[in-house]
């Protein structure tokens, strides 16, 4: 969010006088805790349905090209769907394997590509590690979904890779030490180009005048 800490986002938010009302009426007080309450709500609220991919799966034939049919294949074949699964693409749901509100985590990367390893510091960060202490869960992070992916760059947990042709070649090199060729990665993002829905009707809020901070 472009904030070097928890209180200068909440200091930013109580010096916006109809955020700071809003939060009082909702919640009673601004804190981490009920921004994420906030922001979660509103997330949840983005649903994003009738993607080309969808309309595939429910008999349309014709909804798919056929180098999203064949990036389909490849992502399959590749293995992808080992982790990127479900309906969004991001491991089971809650169920007889997880909870409400529990993650689908995996370990990244699982191949030591040294060179990829040290130029996008991909062990600097040991991932859910940080937050359990639990030294299994060292490079654990929670498999994200891939509904839209083609609209939310940069991509991994760091942004380091700012575009999606890099963020497949390093996942296959990362996670399924595969080199893949160009024409294979240009197959898998038409194939994930398919996974971008229909996003509901917005009206950005606008911040009321002399609240306009500076990034940091």
């Amino acid at each position: 969010m472009s904030v070097s800490s928890e209180t200068m986002l909440i200091d930013r938010l109580t010096r916006i006088e109809s955020y700071r009302r809003a939060f009082i009426d909702l919640f009673g007080t601004t804190s981490m805790s009920t921004v994420s309450k906030a922001l979660s709500v509103y997330i949840r609220s983005l649903v994003t349905p009738n993607s080309p991919f969808d309309r595939y799966i429910r008999g349309d034939k014709q909804a798919l090209n056929e180098k999203q049919i064949r990036g389909m294949d490849l992502f399959r074949e590749v293995e992808c769907l080992a982790c990127h699964f479900g309906i969004n693409f991001s491991g089971p749901v809650p169920g007889p394997v997880l909870k409400m509100g529990d993650g689908f985590y995996e370990l990244f990367p699982i191949f030591r590509a040294e060179s990829i390893i040290k130029q996008l510091g991909f062990k600097q960060d040991k991932g859910r590690y940080h937050i359990s202490g639990d030294r299994s869960h060292q490079w654990m992070w929670r498999v994200p979904g891939l509904r839209n992916i083609v609209r939310t760059a940069p991509y991994f947990h760091n942004g380091r890779a700012s575009n999606l042709h890099d963020a497949i070649k390093l996942m296959a090199a990362g996670q399924r030490d595969m080199d893949l060729t160009e024409e294979q990665i240009d197959l898998i993002m038409e194939f994930l180009n398919s996974l971008t829905g229909e996003f509901p009707q917005q009206e950005a809020p606008m911040l009321p005048p002399g609240n306009n901070f500076s990034i940091q």
